[in-house]
């Protein structure tokens, strides 16, 4: 995945690099646009660590 940001920055490149191939043999269209990803969830760790006492030998 790439941040939204840097898909937006790609984006414009494409667009501004197809914008003069104006030609009968050659048509570039864009449709649509790049998917963001949601932010996700901050990670949490369950407090779950208990003390375990080895047995003496």
């Amino acid at each position: 995945m790439i941040a939204p940001a840097a898909a937006r920055m790609v984006e414009d490149e494409l667009k501004n690099a197809f914008k003069g191939t104006g030609s009968k043999h050659v048509k570039v269209d864009f449709k649509g646009t790049v998917d963001t990803p949601e932010v996700p969830s901050p990670l949490t760790e369950p407090d779950d660590m208990v003390i375990v006492s080895s047995p003496c030998h």
